[in-house]
């Protein structure tokens, strides 16, 4: 029997590897970890994998003749890992990433492995659904992969995550009770393993968004000002930024002016938190929020800072906000209102 994990952020790195370690009935078959990286993450405990093997970086866009040779490249080494191997579990994060698409709707693969999801953070959660501007943007991914000039895309409709999908076997999440899908596809993710550090409430780190997206730069300007001010309010004794993997150069350099300490590492805020012992973690509608609180309840301290003018959610054109505060009240995350 084999277990397959695809990880293209560092988030589900650490989801996969807190699965291996603390579910006896993954871990004692044969694990491989597939990586979509560029740059490559060299942060994987190579103790806990039979093997360990790197995809071509398709990323997060489908167009483009190259992206469909790498997308069909990748498909022909899962392949080759699975062929032979009964009939294998595939864990990934979405349906939705390209990669995941096309390992998801390929009729081969189909036939050969049982598909289960791992948490992707806030957005498995909030369950957004395809929009009608989604699913026709996935039919033109679709028509550019017929035509190879783009990866070989599966429009759908339903959840985002595919959740609602009853290939998925199961899902596993923390605090899997949030999620809104069959009872019998909830599998609560297990953290024994994961090292119960001394949480420093003193010690705060914040942790950026792509907020600048989705904000006038004036108002965004406005939102860092307002940041600084709460976190130097709140009395601790240390600061430090982390800024988004999709973050800009320029959130750096602005918090770093202000006194902050910059974290400069790959590694999912989840994992820098729990080895630093920071205690109070600083955001706005992070994933790290609701995932630190899941894993660490009074321990920590998580605090929300949600904008008046929060206007958009993410890359899925569903407005959310009202969904995502029900969900940070439920696992106790400060919420603080600003301008």
């Amino acid at each position: 029997m084999m277990n397959i994990f695809v990880a293209h952020t560092p988030f589900h790195v650490f989801m996969a590897e807190t699965l291996v370690k603390n579910h006896q009935e993954i871990a004692k078959y044969n694990n491989v970890l597939l990586l979509e990286f560029n740059p490559p993450f060299k942060h994987v405990n190579y103790n806990l994998w039979s093997e360990v093997h790197l995809l071509e970086h398709v990323g997060r866009h489908t167009y483009g003749h190259q992206r469909f040779l790498m997308s069909e490249r990748n498909i022909e080494s899962v392949k080759k890992i699975i062929d032979g191997e009964g009939h294998p579990y595939l864990f990934f994060s979405d349906i939705a990433s390209p990669m995941t698409n096309r390992l998801f709707f390929d009729a081969y693969l189909r036939q050969k492995v049982t598909f289960c999801l791992i948490s992707d953070g806030l957005g498995l959660y909030a369950m957004p659904k395809v929009t009608k501007i989604l699913f026709i943007r996935g039919m033109v991914k679709y028509l550019n992969g017929v035509l190879h000039c783009g990866v070989a895309y599966r429009p759908y409709s339903g959840s985002v995550f595919g959740v609602d999908r009853k290939e998925i076997k199961y899902i596993y999440a923390l605090n899997v009770r949030l999620l809104d899908c069959e009872l019998s596809k909830k599998k609560e993710l297990l953290i024994d393993s994961i090292e119960k550090k001394s949480f420093d409430k003193s010690k705060c780190i914040l942790l950026d968004s792509t907020g600048w997206v989705l904000y006038k730069k004036n108002d965004w300007n406005i939102i860092r000002e307002t940041t600084v001010n709460f976190i130097k309010s709140l009395g601790v004794h240390e600061c430090y930024f982390k800024n988004h993997p999709f973050g800009r150069r320029e959130e750096e350099v602005y918090y770093e002016k202000q006194g902050f300490n910059i974290i400069d590492s790959n590694k999912c805020a989840e994992q820098i938190i729990t080895e630093e012992g920071f205690g109070t973690v600083v955001s706005y509608q992070s994933s790290a929020l609701i995932n630190l609180k899941s894993m660490y309840q009074n321990n920590i301290r998580c605090i929300s800072l949600i904008s008046k003018t929060w206007n958009s959610w993410s890359d899925y054109n569903e407005n959310k906000p009202e969904k995502v505060i029900d969900l940070f009240n439920k696992v106790n995350v400060e919420i603080v209102i600003i301008p």
